[in-house]
């Protein structure tokens, strides 16, 4: 069970750096300060490829942002489906 979590294992099958367009849709891009799993810092590096994101790291919580920080998680995806809602003209 442990071998499963090999970062090689989460690997995509394309280098995410080459993809087309940046994505133009309202995004939102979460990172726990204190992820040993994934990190935060590698998130900021594509801040370019979306152009219309919120992009947060949340100091006080690891890989599993939305019970450590419930009531910012939650802000923060509320802020995201208005977005989201205001972009498709409902």
């Amino acid at each position: 069970a442990l071998e499963s979590w090999r970062p090689e294992n989460y690997a995509f099958s394309f280098n995410p750096d080459e993809v087309g367009a940046p994505f133009s849709a309202p995004s939102l891009i979460l990172g726990g300060r204190q992820d040993t799993i994934a990190g935060y810092r590698d998130a900021w590096m594509s801040v370019e490829r979306f152009p219309r994101a919120t992009f947060a790291v949340l100091d006080g919580c690891g890989h599993f942002i939305a019970p450590a920080k419930r009531d910012l998680f939650r802000s923060l995806i509320i802020d995201w489906l208005d977005r989201m809602e205001l972009d498709s003209g409902e």
